[in-house]
C-alpha cells in the first residue's frame, strides 16, 4: 500500500490528510447525529458541507497529479533521442495513481455526505 502511496508522488499527501479529514469529520458528524448534538434544519446541513467540499478538493488535487504526470512523460519523451518506455511510464503511473486516490477520496465523501444528510433530515 505504500509503494502506491510513493507511486503517486508529491500530491499523494495532502490527498492523503484530506481523506483523514474527511473520516475525522464523518465520525465526530455521525457521533453528533446519534447523540443528539447535531442542530437541526440549516445550520446542521452547513456544517456537514465540508464534507463534499473536502473531497472536491481532493479530487482536484487528483487531477492535478495527473496533468503533473502527464508533462513528466511528455517531458521525459521530448528530452530522450529515443523513447523510453520506463520514463514514460513512470509519469502515466503518477498521473494515474492521483486521479484514482482523490476519485476514491471525493466518493467516500460525497457518500458519507449523503448518508448523514438524510440521517440528519430524518430527526
Amino acid at each position: 500500500m505504500f509503494d502506491l502511496f510513493k507511486m503517486g508522488g508529491p500530491l499523494m499527501i495532502p490527498i492523503a490528510l484530506i481523506g483523514g479529514t474527511i473520516v475525522v469529520l464523518a465520525l465526530v458528524a455521525s457521533v453528533r447525529l446519534l447523540t443528539g448534538g447535531m442542530p437541526k434544519g440549516r445550520p446542521g446541513e452547513v456544517q456537514l458541507q465540508a464534507l463534499p467540499f473536502w473531497g472536491v478538493i481532493a479530487l482536484l488535487i487528483g487531477f492535478l497529479g495527473q496533468a503533473l504526470g502527464h508533462f513528466k512523460s511528455l517531458s521525459a519523451m521530448m528530452t530522450a533521442d529515443t523513447i523510453n518506455p520506463r520514463a514514460v511510464y513512470a509519469g502515466l503511473r503518477e498521473c494515474l495513481v492521483t486521479t484514482v486516490t482523490g476519485l476514491v477520496v471525493c466518493i467516500v465523501a460525497l457518500l458519507a455526505w449523503g448518508l448523514l444528510r438524510t440521517l440528519q433530515r430524518a430527526r
